[in-house]
């Protein structure tokens, strides 16, 4: 159990935010070849391993299901796009790749491309990145425009719970292994440690593919702690079947309610919420709100006894060019 102790300068500095993109690829990577929330993600598991070829094989041989895989692959800096992230990966020190292996050796086998890797070899690494690449290509980016707009819609969840309830509340609502006894926030892990956070804060983030249970990256600046997406199978289908966006679908947002609608979503709002602002009916703000929904325009996730709605990026980007 990891016991992360905050003071009164943590507790401000508690933020929210996206999860990196190679952490989603690690961890998608991993949850392939388990069978963990089948519900959630047996179809996204069918579609990718149809695209994959023999080419991922040098990321696949090191992250083998239900074991540890190499913390340079995820680096602590995030990068903004998978190009970024595969500079960072290219530049990280011999040293520390050695160690990262090192560490792993102690509790499971390595490929021998893991050998490779520590000693420097060039041709291992260019294999390795071309092959996350791939990965990347078939498992995540299909998929990339959809999952933003369901981590979007948690963290406005997660912001309106830490607003009304506290900071408490929020450890509360993000997993139930999570305890919250203040100052001190009980992590489980396989690990025993008092952690003081000392004034860094913590960064929480929500994962599409992180599955087990919140995952602490304690040895980063700012801590980060990784919590699952709840699972939802209609959210989740709704990942693996982007919407339509082409005319036909925009066509049916033509008309001045809606746009309206559109433009109150975008701070985020109930339902309820979103009737008294625009003067209309609960269920006529439903219907609109199914509307931009089923084009990819908003995305509506359970908020205790209600539903809050947010806009996906197609939908920001909408309304900003209007």
């Amino acid at each position: 159990m990891l016991r992360l102790h905050f003071d009164g300068t943590d507790l401000a500095r508690v933020r929210l935010r996206p999860p990196p993109l190679m952490i989603e690829v690690m961890y998608s990577a991993e949850l392939l070849r388990q069978r963990l929330d089948g519900v959630l993600f047996d179809e996204w598991r069918r579609r990718t391993r149809q695209r994959l070829n023999g080419s991922v094989r040098p990321l696949l041989e090191l992250v083998p299901p239900d074991k540890w895989w190499p913390a340079f692959l995820a680096p602590p800096e995030p990068a903004d796009d998978l190009g970024g992230a595969l500079d960072t990966i290219r530049a990280t020190p011999r040293q520390r790749m050695h160690q990262s292996f090192a560490s792993i050796a102690l509790a499971q086998p390595l490929p021998a491309s893991a050998r490779r890797l520590a000693d420097g070899d060039p041709e291992a690494l260019t294999l390795l990145t071309a092959a996350i690449r791939g990965y990347h290509d078939a498992a995540v980016a299909p998929y990339l425009q959809s999952m933003r707009a369901c981590i979007e819609a948690d963290l406005a969840v997660r912001a309106r719970i830490l607003a009304e309830g506290g900071i408490g509340r929020l450890f509360a609502s993000l997993h139930p292994s999570l305890r919250w006894e203040s100052p001190t926030l009980y992590v489980p892990s396989p690990y025993d440690e008092d952690i003081q956070l000392g004034g860094r804060g913590l960064m929480l983030m929500p994962s599409i593919f992180i599955r087990a249970g919140p995952q602490p990256y304690m040895s980063v600046d700012p801590p980060k702690l990784l919590y699952p997406l709840p699972g939802d199978p209609l959210r989740h289908m709704a990942i693996w079947h982007p919407p339509v966006t082409g005319n036909g679908a925009l066509g049916a947002l033509l008309g001045r309610t809606r746009a309206a609608v559109l433009d109150a979503v975008a701070a985020g709002c109930t339902t309820t919420e979103l009737a008294r602002r625009l003067a209309i009916s609960p269920a006529s703000a439903s219907e609109h709100a199914s509307v931009l929904r089923r084009t990819g325009l908003i995305v509506s996730q359970r908020y205790r006894n209600t539903v809050l709605h947010t806009l996906t990026p197609l939908g920001a980007e909408l309304l900003n060019r209007s």
